[in-house]
């Protein structure tokens, strides 16, 4: 609804509750299609519907095709003999809330909590009735918007044999054989049985084989096993800051016995992942790490909630922003909520290439659910869908059956009295673990399954699968909250195997405390848990995993993310990509002593010290400086490298207390460059620091964006060019050790240009970066600065694109042509229409040229952008005052018989049309060449004062061939002797030659702006050209000069085009090229008014007979001046979503 402009955004104000109505409504969608008669001849035909949000009736031609009733399952519907050359399909959708309580007053015999949300969200109830987004009812960060439509893809498959629903692809790695193998399942759905051959190939790999093919009627499937090369070398996907992530390309061919073929393929990847749960000594539970290609590994990140309430704006873009933003905080996993939804293939496409594990929940969250046969058999669907569906990502690691409803059910969050709570025991077993953990260990063994997370993993099986306490830090994953300890002192927090989710909230933009809050709180608890991985403290500790909640927002609000819903970075988000650092140092104070831990997750060991510096809270000089002896910090574990009483530390350091002193350090080694990100310790809290000062900076605001844009660019946007040149400047600013240490966060990320980081942020398509934008992209261009993989570079001029000179040169050689166009279109001059044609292209260039001078010329060399400054409109008002008077001024003449004086032209009458082009002879007779007939750019105090109505006679002698070789040795160069040539005629082709090298410089300066801005800039000057050259190579011939002289010297002068345009290219990419387009609209306005639009009434003047045939010129000029302005103006207006590579 929203996107055929009926409601406003609904995520403004309180649109969610304004907008309800929408969903509580039912609703039909409508199309119709066409289908070739060779498809309605195949065996069968099928529809699909990748996805149904969520209950519906579907109807083809009248006739009842199917429901669909889960929004996770994509449905098959047999169409076959109902199709026909022009389709009618009707979706019906019922309101999902509806549905939900329909279903649930159905439900007689116990309740199923919760019914309904808290007040406070404004939400729907019963949501755990129907396979849905369970968020979309509303949830503690997110509005209630319970959608309904076809979400997902609709399409028809038609076929003769058989078709292919599916093929899943997993690698297992033999141990005892030392050999990969890639397993491929096939999903078939036959109609006749039928033999054929099954290829498959790792051409990479140098891997391939052939299998034997037999299908039976049905649905089936089969599976083979690729054995790799032995001798190929295969490399180990890794998660991020562990290694790379390899992906080879599968290729499958199927040939049936019938000649049938199908071919497919997938990338895949070579990986083991094993969730080690077993017995720790000197503690009584078990450990819960992942192990990945048999090396322990520590698992940092965060949980993904959906991207949008409307999945249709969760674009490619955002996920790969958000992705992105992960990546570059050093997360290797994200869990994928188990309230969201599914998310698309491309997320997990892009988790394989980034290195970034998956843990999978099912899409059941904080809620029990009921277990009625129809609502069993539509979850095994969905979860069968889903697992074949993604059992081929190498980044999933786990799966998990739902989001803490073991814990629900243990810590009887819904008061459900003690007997009755075997029922819901009963319950959970049945749908979790009879159901779903049945069809996950069938379908998928390369993976670990967990019923719930939070869970205690073995020991809640070995406990009836309900565990007594699901948060006992002695075995699986906790999820741990509490707003009321000091989450700023470390003892608040659990020393726990697994953090699955922890974190506090902030406010969105606004610079408030919260952030800063949020931002010490999840970095102390954070920095505990990964200190704690080595620890067994009273036989809690081991910790491997810190996953905060949450990555990102889905709408505007306070809330526990990181990444606010526009893709801001919050302050926690900063931190991240220091406290998930590969190396990190972290300090503690624990019985009035200082330690200092150094934590790595790095494959080797380093000999490191840490640098510890006490600092004033009013000064930027340190009172002192220690550094420890060097330590063997053993990779993937954690090493106490300092440790010293912090009484005689503050008094041996210029008497520092713990109100007036804060403690900063880093580790550093010998070797490598290696280095860890600087850390703080406060020993005591903030608000009793003393001798603290009012800060003399502020946020980094819109002014001083600004001036940003100012500096590096013109006005209020900067060019993709000198944002190149920016980031350049910016990486010289920096020693180049800095970012090439071992420890550095950043160091596997990958070096993006200039256009890859926008693109990243939406802004593929943009030339020129607004303030709004460049706020966006300016964290990630500070980024850039750290990557070891952006190399140390000194700013530079920028690289000239060959399609500037390609293109340059061509527009060039276009308008160039025009040089003949006075030879080839003489002829025509003697036809009746001629003057009116040339009416109409003279009101054409005069259109083109003032509206590029107006619209495009002038703004740009003022530095304004048509998108940020909004200007255009204004400058259309310039053309419109001009063309109201010009209108005015004409409808008057005409009413009131009056014909203008003005015998300002480069047309000679059409009595000239007696000349001839190929015999002038010196007794040819020019009538109405006018005083005024050569270019402004002539002086015309040596042009003779020639009356308008008397012929002239031109005076020529014939010369010999050697006398008019004498000038340029070229046979071809015969006719008048140069000394008899007429000054005119020098005049015109000096001028001309000026005139072209203007052209030439504007070109070129506007093709370095971008391509759209040169080719406008050449439509003006093509429009100007064509009648203006038609008349100087008139005159050339009527000045003495011969047909081959007069060609010579006009190409002569279109040469200085060329050198016009190469000047303009090189200034305009090396400087800015506001000069040169200033001078050049200065001279578009001075041509168009002053030299083009006397021509074009002259004309009027001439060949305008009676009011008919002024009407007929009137018309004519008010169509080319409409035409030319209409160009420039689209190509003005749209040149933001206009893309010409």
């Amino acid at each position: 609804v929203h996107y055929f402009g009926c409601p406003q955004d609904p995520y403004y104000r309180f649109n969610d509750l304004a907008y309800r109505w929408i969903s509580l409504d039912n609703w039909t969608y409508t199309t119709s299609f066409s289908v070739p008669d060779y498809v309605r001849e195949s065996k069968r035909s099928v529809l699909v519907f990748e996805g149904v949000d969520t209950i519906s009736t579907i109807s083809l031609n009248g006739v009842i095709i199917g429901n669909t009733d889960n929004m996770f399952l994509r449905y098959d519907f047999e169409v076959t003999g109902l199709l026909k050359d022009v389709n009618f399909l009707e979706v019906w959708l019922m309101s999902a809330v509806t549905y939900a309580s329909m279903r649930h007053q159905a439900h007689t015999a116990y309740k199923v909590p919760p019914e309904c949300p808290p007040a406070t969200q404004k939400g729907e109830c019963h949501v755990n009735f129907i396979r849905k987004a369970q968020s979309s009812f509303s949830w503690d960060w997110g509005p209630s918007f319970p959608t309904l439509g076809i979400w997902k893809d609709v399409y028809l498959e038609s076929f003769n044999t058989f078709r292919l629903l599916n093929f899943v692809t997993s690698s297992k790695y033999d141990s005892l054989l030392s050999c990969w193998t890639v397993e491929v399942e096939l999903f078939f759905d036959t109609i006749v049985a039928s033999k054929g051959i099954v290829q498959l190939s790792v051409p990479q790999l140098q891997s391939e084989a052939k299998f034997q093919l037999s299908l039976s009627p049905g649905q089936s499937n089969t599976s083979f096993l690729l054995q790799i090369n032995q001798n190929a070398s295969v490399d180990l996907w890794w998660p991020f800051g562990h290694g790379q992530q390899p992906l080879k390309e599968l290729f499958i061919n199927i040939s049936m016995v019938g000649g049938e073929a199908f071919h497919a393929k997938r990338m895949i990847a070579f990986r083991t992942v094993e969730l080690v749960q077993e017995p720790i000594p000197d503690s009584p539970g078990l450990s819960f790490y992942f192990r990945i290609n048999g090396q322990p590994i520590f698992l940092k990140g965060s949980n993904w909630i959906p991207a949008h309430a409307f999945q249709d704006q969760a674009t490619a873009d955002r996920l790969t922003q958000l992705l992105l933003s992960a990546q570059m905080a050093n997360m290797n996993v994200l869990r994928v909520w188990g309230g969201g939804i599914y998310e698309q293939d491309l997320f997990y496409s892009l988790c394989d290439k980034l290195g970034i594990m998956v843990w999978q929940d099912f899409m059941f969250a904080c809620a029990l659910y009921p277990i009625e046969r129809d609502f069993i058999q539509s979850v095994r669907k969905e979860v069968t869908q889903q697992l074949r569906r993604l059992k081929s990502h190498p980044s999933v690691v786990i799966w998990s059956g739902n989001n803490e409803n073991e814990a629900a059910i243990a810590t009887n969050w819904f008061f459900i009295p003690h007997a009755e709570r075997p029922r819901y025991v009963k319950d959970y077993i049945h749908l979790y673990v009879e159901n779903i953990r049945e069809i996950v260990l069938q379908e998928d063994s390369s993976r670990p399954f967990l019923v719930s997370s939070p869970t205690n993993g073995l020991q809640s099986e070995k406990e009836g699968w309900v565990a007594q306490n699901p948060y006992d830090p002695h075995y699986g994953d906790v999820h741990f909250y509490s707003y009321l300890t000091d989450c700023w002192d470390w003892r608040s927090f659990p020393r726990t195997r697994f953090a699955s989710e922890y974190g506090f909230q902030s406010w969105p933009s606004m610079s408030t405390l919260s952030k800063v809050m949020q931002a010490q709180c999840v970095k102390t608890q954070t920095e505990f848990y990964r200190r704690s991985q080595s620890d067994i403290v009273q036989g809690e500790g081991h910790t491997m995993g810190a996953l905060y909640w949450q990555l990102n927002d889905i709408w505007q609000a306070p809330s526990w993310s990181s990444i606010e819903f526009g893709g801001k970075w919050k302050m926690l988000h900063y931190w991240a990509v220091n406290f998930f650092s590969p190396l990190i140092s972290v300090g503690v104070e624990d019985k009035e002593d200082l330690m200092i831990y150094a934590i790595s997750d790095l494959n080797l060991d380093y000999i490191l010290k840490v640098s510890v510096k006490l600092y004033r809270w009013n000064s930027f000089i340190p009172q002192c400086s220690l550094d420890s002896d060097w330590a063997v910090v053993k990779g993937g574990g954690v090493t106490k490298v300092f440790e010293h009483p912090v009484s005689p530390l503050l008094k041996n350091c210029g008497n520092c207390t713990r109100q007036s002193c804060v403690v900063t350090f880093h580790l550093s080694g010998p070797e490598h460059g290696i280095k860890s990100p600087p850390n703080h310790l406060f020993l005591s809290s903030p608000r009793d620091a003393k001798d603290l000062q009012k800060p003399k900076i502020t946020n980094m605001d819109e002014h001083q964006f600004q001036d940003i844009l100012r500096f590096y660019g013109s006005n209020t946007s900067l060019s993709t060019a000198n944002l190149e040149n920016f980031l350049y400047l910016l990486t010289t600013r920096r020693p180049p050790a800095s970012v090439d240490s071992v420890a550095n966060p950043l160091r596997n990320a990958e070096c993006l240009s200039v256009s890859d980081l926008l693109a990243v942020f939406g802004l593929a398509n943009v030339s020129e970066v607004t303030v709004d934008q460049l706020e966006i992209v300016c964290p990630a261009v500070l980024t850039q600065v750290l990557l070891p993989s952006c190399p140390y570079m000194t700013p530079h001029s920028q690289t000239i694109d060959s399609k500037v000179w390609g293109y340059g040169f061509l527009a060039v050689t276009i308008i160039n042509l025009a040089s003949l166009l006075g030879l080839l279109l003489i002829p025509f001059t003697k036809k009746s229409y001629f003057p009116k044609v040339l009416t109409y292209f003279i009101g054409v260039a005069i259109g083109t040229l003032f509206s590029n001078a107006a619209l495009q010329l002038v703004p740009e060399a003022l530095g304004f952008d048509p998108k940020a400054d909004d200007y255009v409109l204004k400058a259309v008002g310039i053309f419109g005052g001009f063309y109201v008077l010009f209108f005015t001024e004409r409808v008057l003449k005409m009413a009131l018989k009056v014909d203008s004086e003005h015998c300002h032209t480069h047309f000679p009458s059409l009595q000239m049309a007696d000349v001839s082009i190929t015999n002038f002879s010196n007794d040819t007779v020019i009538h109405n060449i006018c005083n005024d007939l050569i270019t402004n750019s002539v002086n015309h105090d040596v042009i003779p004062n020639i009356p308008c109505d008397k012929p002239v006679h031109p005076s020529v002698s014939p010369v010999s061939d050697q006398e008019a070789c004498v000038f340029l040795t070229c046979r071809w160069l015969r006719g008048e002797r140069v000394s008899n040539i007429k000054t005119v005629a020098w005049m015109i082709t000096l001028s001309d030659g000026l005139h072209n090298f203007i052209d030439g410089l504007a070109i070129g300066a506007s093709f370095t702006l971008s391509l759209l801005t040169g080719f406008s800039t050449s439509i003006a000057i093509v429009c100007e050209e064509f009648p203006h050259e038609l008349g100087d190579f008139v005159i050339l011939l009527t000045s003495g000069m011969s047909v081959p002289q007069a060609v010579f010297f006009n190409l002569l002068s279109a040469i200085c085009c060329y050198l016009g345009l190469v000047l303009g290219i090189l200034l305009g990419s090396n400087i800015a090229p506001n000069a040169i387009f200033a001078i050049a609209g200065g001279m578009f306005l001075y041509i168009s008014l002053a030299d083009m639009f006397p021509e074009m009434n002259s004309i009027m003047t001439t060949y305008a007979k009676g009011t008919s045939g002024k009407v007929i010129f009137f018309v004519l000029q008010n169509c080319g001046l409409l035409t030319g302005f209409s160009v420039i103006l689209l190509i003005t207006m749209f040149a933001g979503n206009i893309n010409l590579g």
